[in-house]
C-alpha cells in the first residue's frame, strides 16, 4: 500500500519524466482512462461507454498519437438504449400482472445500481440481495463519481435489502428480485432460481454479457442451469436486454476518429478485424500475446 498512489479524475501525476492524467472512463463509477504524455501523447482507454447512462457521463476523446484501445464490441450494434428500457419495463410489468416474480441476475459492481436506479421509481415491492448491496454503499460515500447521487439514494430506499439469508424466503414473496451473481455461476441468484424455474409466470430477464462455460449462457443455449453439481431445466419465462456499459462498434470507430492518432492498438476483443474497414485512415495495430511491438513514446 506504500506504493499506491491516490488519484482522482483530471489529476496529473509524474512518472519517470512522463506526465500522467486520469480521465473519466464512462464505464461505470470509479473506472478510469489514462493519458501519458513526454515526447508525444499515449492514452490507454480499459473498459469505456461513450453515452451517458444512469450512473455515469460518456467518456470525452483526447487528441493524442497512440490510442490504446477496447473492442469489446467489435462488429456488434447496441439496440436504442430508449427501446430497450421499454420493452424492459413492459416486460417486468407483463410479468407482475400475470401474478409472477422478476428474477434480475446482475453484476455486483454498477449494473445492480443501474438497475435499481431504472426501476426505483416503479410501486412495485423490489428486493435487492449480493454483494450489490455493499458496492451501492461504496458508491454512495464516493458521490463525486456519480451524475445522480440524488436517484441512487432513493433506489436505495426504495429497495428492501437482503441482510441474512433467512430473509430470502421474504424476498420470494415480493415482485422484483435484483440479485448477484450477473452470469449465474454464483451468489444468491441461485437460490432464486431454484425457486422460480417451474413457475411459468415467473420471468428471469438477464441484463449482462454472459460469457462462454457460465450458467448464464448455459441457460440462453439449452435452457438448462448447473446447481451443485446438479443439471436443471428451467422452464420460467427468459429474456436478454443489453444494458451494456461498453461502447458498440460505431461508438468506439467515432471515439477514434475524434482522438485522431496515428496509432491504434486495439485490444480486448473478440473480433477486432471488423474494425480494419472504418479505419483506413489508421496504422492499426493489432498486438499478439508475446509479440512486442514498437511505437513512438
Amino acid at each position: 500500500m506504500n506504493a499506491v498512489v491516490p488519484m482522482t479524475y483530471g489529476d496529473v501525476i509524474t512518472l519517470n519524466d512522463i506526465d500522467v492524467t486520469m480521465h473519466d472512463a464512462g464505464h461505470i463509477p470509479g473506472a478510469a482512462m489514462f493519458q501519458f504524455d513526454k515526447d508525444v501523447t499515449t492514452v490507454y482507454s480499459g473498459d469505456i461507454h461513450t453515452e451517458p447512462q444512469l450512473l455515469v457521463k460518456g467518456v470525452k476523446p483526447v487528441d493524442c498519437t497512440n490510442l490504446f484501445i477496447e473492442g469489446t464490441y467489435g462488429g456488434r450494434l447496441h439496440p436504442s438504449r430508449k427501446e430497450t428500457i421499454e420493452s424492459f419495463i413492459a416486460k417486468i410489468e407483463e410479468v407482475i400482472d400475470r401474478g409472477g416474480t422478476v428474477l434480475i441476475p446482475c453484476f455486483a459492481v454498477g449494473r445492480t445500481q443501474e438497475i435499481m436506479v431504472l426501476l426505483h421509481r416503479l410501486k412495485y415491492d423490489m428486493w435487492v440481495d449480493g454483494m450489490g448491496r455493499s458496492i451501492t454503499y461504496l458508491f454512495l460515500n464516493y458521490p463525486e463519481y456519480l451524475t445522480d447521487e440524488k436517484s441512487l439514494k432513493a433506489a436505495k430506499k426504495h429497495f428492501n435489502e437482503v441482510k441474512k439469508a433467512k430473509m430470502r424466503e421474504q424476498a420470494m414473496k415480493g415482485q422484483i428480485i435484483v440479485t448477484t451473481g450477473g452470469m449465474l455461476d454464483g451468489g444468491p441468484v441461485l437460490s432464486y432460481l431454484k425457486e422460480i424455474k417451474d413457475d411459468p409466470k415467473s420471468a428471469i430477464l438477464l441484463v449482462g454479457f454472459q460469457a462462454e462455460d457460465t450458467n448464464g449462457r448455459l441457460l440462453l443455449e439449452e435452457g438448462v442451469v448447473n446447481i451443485d453439481g446438479e443439471t436443471f431445466k428451467v422452464s420460467c419465462e427468459l429474456q436478454k436486454y443489453d444494458f451494456s456499459a461498453h461502447a458498440d462498434h460505431n461508438q468506439i470507430v467515432d471515439f477514434i476518429k475524434k482522438c485522431d492518432p496515428d496509432n491504434v492498438i486495439i485490444m480486448h476483443s473478440e473480433n477486432r478485424e471488423a474494425f480494419l474497414p472504418d479505419l483506413q485512415d489508421y496504422n492499426v495495430i493489432l498486438p499478439e500475446s508475446g509479440t512486442p511491438f514498437d511505437l513512438e513514446m
